[in-house]
């Protein structure tokens, strides 16, 4: 009789969760659009941009020379990052070109599944032909994320149910049009300057030998690795801990004299003024292009 009961109340949990998941899965997803869009266009790419949301939201590749794709995704890791070039780099045969950004939003943080973002682990492992991450079952469904299910109900109530990538991996979301000047008031620019440097210099050895084994797998390939810095406005790099600075400086130092690597700074270019930031860290879509349209011209993309 008892079993009978347990049956009776968690039957309907299961249908409800299993519903849930199915759900979630239909809605827009930009891990599914770009793993589709990277096997569509993988004979022909010559530079895959990858990094995190200075990657995602700064570079534009239709405006780029190169046949070019963004794989960069919101918040992802120098590890993760590592996977994922891992995973694709030998089924790009026109390869000739990785771009990444690396500042303080990257450098610093734990692996993926430790951090503060952890619930987009789940969508490594549901939507992209990348090995398996994180532990099973915490990143194995989306309805085992109360943030991710969050995010994405939000999203369909609101009437924002949509991926905003486009076909070659660009974020569109950040629009000149929802820019909101509130974001760049002083407290909000230095929160979001500490947030990217919560983790001190724990992580820091991690990082620099993921990103190590970036330039290995660029150097093994004989493709030619860019390390950049994105525009930021001048109130967050003011606000970064000067530790975080030097790390970024010396990081960038060990690399320029390298071979097949090339280095270039964009933090502090004063072509940039603040209505080309959707936030104090972001390029907004007027940004992007502006921002695409001087590497095409400085660095040959």
């Amino acid at each position: 009789m008892r079993l009978r009961h347990v049956v009776y109340f968690v039957l309907p949990l299961l249908v409800l969760f299993a519903a849930g998941e199915v759900g979630l899965r239909t809605m827009p997803n930009a891990y599914r659009i770009k793993a589709e869009g990277i096997e569509r266009k993988a004979p022909e790419i010559e530079t895959l941009i990858i990094g995190a949301s200075h990657s995602l939201m700064g570079i534009r590749p239709s405006l780029l020379r190169t046949k070019a794709f963004n794989m960069a995704a919101v918040s992802e890791t120098l590890d993760i990052n590592e996977m994922v070039l891992q995973t694709y780099i030998s089924h790009l045969p026109c390869l000739k070109n990785v771009v990444i950004a690396v500042d303080a939003a990257i450098l610093f943080d734990p692996s993926l599944p430790e951090g503060d973002e952890a619930f987009r682990t789940t969508y490594y492992n549901l939507y992209m032909p990348t090995p398996r991450i994180g532990h099973w079952p915490q990143f194995a469904f989306e309805m085992a994320s109360w943030q991710s299910t969050k995010n994405k109900l939000g999203a369909l109530l609101s009437g924002e149910a949509s991926a905003e990538v486009d076909s070659l991996g660009w974020y569109t979301g950040y629009r000149l049009e929802t820019r909101d000047e509130a974001s760049f008031a002083d407290e909000i620019v230095k929160t979001r300057a500490m947030h990217h440097a919560q983790y001190g210099t724990k992580h820091l050895p991690a990082n620099l030998k993921a990103l190590q084994r970036i330039y290995d797998l660029c150097c093994e390939h004989n493709v030619m690795l860019m390390i950049l810095t994105t525009p930021v406005i001048k109130a967050y790099t003011t606000a970064l801990p000067q530790w975080a600075h030097d790390s970024v400086k010396h990081t960038l130092d060990c690399y320029r004299e390298k071979p097949n690597v090339e280095v270039k700074e964009y933090a502090a270019d004063d072509r940039f003024s603040p209505i080309d930031f959707h936030d104090p860290d972001h390029l907004n879509t007027v940004g992007a292009s502006k921002f695409s349209q001087i590497l095409n011209k400085e660095l040959d993309l």
